[in-house]
């Protein structure tokens, strides 16, 4: 068990270094932006496969889940503090659709009405529902509803934000640098459009890691097919290991009660979320010297 559990550390030390190269700042920027995805990407596995795997041993489960945790948080501080200073010094700027010109606004309107609106699909939180299967590793929005009509029925609803065919990063029509904005920042902006008869109380986001612990024994298991279809399965219903919010105190609750989540799995992200498909920027063509030189 002292080899299994070392395992575990050696990980998680082998990310430190991999977040140490995006910490050097003689790479260029976009390169530094890279080693922050592939971190994001490993610890997402980390907590799905070896954090999942022990469950079981609880002493050992919480000391390796706060390593995990503190080095999710130094990659999330050095993104926030670091990278996004210089990518929005380099043109690439974040903006909130409140703060953009008619123009950029009549555009999010269109993408929002004929791509994203038809396919959200609002679902209940309700301990008198079944409980919904939330998928893993997506982002979520999180509502807090109240009914125009009886302000006294209140409800907690919850929106996936799509992924499959659509880019994390909207960029913007515009004759100068580079701003974007963030789907789940133009879902949160029409969100009232998926609530008719409802005031929006507030909102939030929530992301979901599922354990996924795959064990092949090659002499046994002779259906290999089998066995992928069982683990992909677990992916999408497994236990919930994590559970990142960008408000603990408000939503923290509310995944307690209704997702059966424990209080120490739930993480507040005050960072940008998923930095593996923020970490897509740096393969935008071009912006060559941002990169590191072809070889």
């Amino acid at each position: 068990m002292e080899r299994f559990f070392d395992r575990e550390l050696s990980a998680l030390e082998f990310n430190a270094r991999v977040l140490a190269e995006g910490k050097d700042s003689s790479l260029p920027l976009l390169e530094r932006l890279k080693f922050i995805g592939i971190v994001s990407s490993n610890l997402d596995e980390f907590y799905m496969v070896r954090i999942a795997s022990l469950v079981g041993s609880r002493s050992q489960f919480d000391l390796v889940r706060k390593r995990a945790g503190a080095l999710m948080e130094n990659m999330n501080h050095h993104f926030m503090e670091v990278l996004v200073p210089e990518l929005e010094a380099a043109g690439f700027i974040r903006q909130r659709p409140e703060s953009c010109s008619p123009a950029q606004l009549e555009y999010l309107r269109a993408y929002f009405s004929k791509e994203l609106l038809p396919v959200l699909t609002p679902v209940a939180l309700d301990t008198e529902r079944p409980r919904p299967v939330l998928s893993n590793l997506r982002l979520h929005m999180l509502v807090h509803l109240r009914d125009i009509q009886k302000p006294e029925v209140q409800k907690t609803a919850v929106v996936e934000i799509p992924q499959k065919g659509f880019p994390r990063l909207v960029f913007l029509p515009t004759e100068k640098l580079h701003p974007f904005v963030l789907l789940e920042d133009i879902i949160d902006f029409y969100a009232s459009d998926l609530f008719p008869g409802y005031e929006i109380q507030e909102k939030g986001l929530m992301r979901l890691t599922r354990g996924a612990e795959l064990t092949l024994n090659e002499e046994k298991d002779e259906d290999f097919l089998g066995v992928m279809a069982e683990a992909l399965r677990e992916r999408r219903e497994g236990v919930i290991v994590r559970a990142e919010v960008s408000d603990s105190s408000t939503w923290g609750p509310v995944l307690e009660k209704e997702l059966k989540v424990p209080e120490p799995d739930i993480v507040w992200n005050n960072a940008w979320f998923d930095l593996k498909t923020i970490s897509l920027l740096a393969f935008q063509p071009g912006f060559e010297t941002l990169k590191r030189p072809a070889w």
